[in-house]
Protein backbone atom coordinates (compact mmCIF):
# COMPACT_ATOMS: atom_id res chain seq x y z
CA UNK A 1 0.00 0.00 0.00
CA UNK A 2 1.43 3.36 -0.98
CA UNK A 3 1.35 6.19 1.51
CA UNK A 4 1.47 9.90 0.99
CA UNK A 5 1.90 12.78 3.35
CA UNK A 6 -1.23 14.83 3.86
CA UNK A 7 -1.98 17.43 6.47
CA UNK A 8 -5.37 18.18 7.98
CA UNK A 9 -6.60 20.75 10.45
CA UNK A 10 -9.14 18.32 11.90
CA UNK A 11 -9.59 14.53 11.96
CA UNK A 12 -13.10 13.27 12.71
CA UNK A 13 -13.67 9.63 13.61
CA UNK A 14 -17.01 8.38 12.32
CA UNK A 15 -19.45 9.84 9.84
CA UNK A 16 -22.59 9.42 11.92
CA UNK A 17 -24.93 12.39 12.21
CA UNK A 18 -22.65 14.34 14.55
CA UNK A 19 -19.46 13.55 12.64
CA UNK A 20 -20.86 14.35 9.24
CA UNK A 21 -22.40 17.65 10.36
CA UNK A 22 -19.19 18.63 12.13
CA UNK A 23 -17.11 17.77 9.05
CA UNK A 24 -19.39 19.84 6.83
CA UNK A 25 -19.35 22.84 9.17
CA UNK A 26 -15.57 22.80 9.60
CA UNK A 27 -14.95 22.37 5.86
CA UNK A 28 -17.42 25.19 5.18
CA UNK A 29 -15.31 27.33 7.54
CA UNK A 30 -12.26 26.65 5.37
CA UNK A 31 -10.52 23.95 7.43
CA UNK A 32 -8.99 20.84 5.86
CA UNK A 33 -11.02 17.93 7.27
CA UNK A 34 -10.35 14.19 7.24
CA UNK A 35 -13.24 11.84 8.15
CA UNK A 36 -12.23 8.30 9.13
CA UNK A 37 -14.83 5.58 8.78
CA UNK A 38 -14.58 1.86 9.34
CA UNK A 39 -15.93 -0.71 6.94
CA UNK A 40 -16.27 -0.93 3.23
CA UNK A 41 -17.60 1.55 0.73
CA UNK A 42 -21.13 1.07 -0.55
CA UNK A 43 -21.34 2.29 -4.14
CA UNK A 44 -24.82 3.20 -5.46
CA UNK A 45 -27.01 0.12 -5.80
CA UNK A 46 -24.80 -2.16 -3.66
CA UNK A 47 -26.55 -1.78 -0.29
CA UNK A 48 -28.45 -4.86 0.90
CA UNK A 49 -32.14 -4.80 -0.05
CA UNK A 50 -33.31 -8.10 1.48
CA UNK A 51 -32.64 -10.25 4.56
CA UNK A 52 -30.80 -12.71 2.29
CA UNK A 53 -28.44 -9.94 1.12
CA UNK A 54 -27.76 -8.91 4.73
CA UNK A 55 -25.66 -12.01 5.37
CA UNK A 56 -22.67 -10.21 3.82
CA UNK A 57 -23.16 -7.01 5.84
CA UNK A 58 -21.86 -7.99 9.26
CA UNK A 59 -18.63 -6.84 10.93
CA UNK A 60 -16.15 -9.63 11.68
CA UNK A 61 -12.71 -8.75 10.29
CA UNK A 62 -11.37 -12.22 11.25
CA UNK A 63 -13.73 -13.65 8.63
CA UNK A 64 -13.07 -10.89 6.08
CA UNK A 65 -16.42 -9.26 6.82
CA UNK A 66 -16.48 -5.44 7.00
CA UNK A 67 -20.16 -4.57 6.89
CA UNK A 68 -22.38 -2.24 8.89
CA UNK A 69 -23.74 -4.53 11.58
CA UNK A 70 -22.30 -6.09 14.74
CA UNK A 71 -23.88 -8.91 16.70
CA UNK A 72 -23.63 -8.21 20.42
CA UNK A 73 -24.36 -10.88 22.98
CA UNK A 74 -24.77 -10.41 26.72
CA UNK A 75 -26.25 -12.62 29.39
CA UNK A 76 -29.97 -12.66 28.65
CA UNK A 77 -29.71 -10.12 25.84
CA UNK A 78 -28.59 -10.07 22.24
CA UNK A 79 -28.65 -7.30 19.71
CA UNK A 80 -27.86 -6.28 16.17
CA UNK A 81 -26.05 -2.97 16.28
CA UNK A 82 -25.49 -0.74 13.29
CA UNK A 83 -22.17 1.02 13.03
Amino acid sequence: MATRAEHFDVVIVGSGFGGSVMAWRLAEAGLRVCVLERGKAYPPGSFARSPHDMRRNFWDPRKGMHGLFNLWSFQGLGGVVSA
